[in-house]
């Protein structure tokens, strides 16, 4: 009989870390779409394996090789202006989610820059005019 109070209390403990382990390994992914791929082949070492791994909103996303953190993927509202109009200084990105605030994420002569759309913020003012 004391070898069945054994057994079972081995069986219960078996059973209860086998519970804990699958119940902290769920994940809840983040709100938000990756962002497309870009042509070409990314990294492929992966910084993350979901989106818990990735810091603040952040999700962990496919480049074709790896697996990286970045923002989610959103379309912000406002035309890009001209390409020549965005300084060689603005913040680099590749899709509207990396750009803060109402800033979009632009071509510019070389490559895709976060801007204010037309007619928003610093460059108020210097759209079309009515008349």
């Amino acid at each position: 009989m004391t070898a069945r109070v054994y057994c079972l209390l081995i069986a219960s403990f078996c059973l209860f870390g086998y519970l804990s382990i699958t119940d902290a390994g769920r994940t809840t992914a983040k709100p938000g779409k990756c962002p497309p791929r870009s042509s070409g082949n990314g990294s492929c070492t992966s910084s993350c394996k979901n989106d818990s791994n990735c810091p603040n909103n952040e999700k962990c996303c496919s480049n074709g090789c790896g697996l990286y953190c970045t923002a989610p993927y959103t379309v912000k509202p406002g035309q890009c202006p001209n390409p020549k109009n965005i300084p060689l200084s603005a913040e680099s990105c590749s899709h509207d989610g990396q750009c803060p605030a109402t800033k979009k994420c632009c071509p510019t002569t070389s490559s895709r820059a976060c801007s204010e759309p037309r007619g928003q913020g610093s460059g108020q003012g210097s759209g079309q005019r009515s008349g």
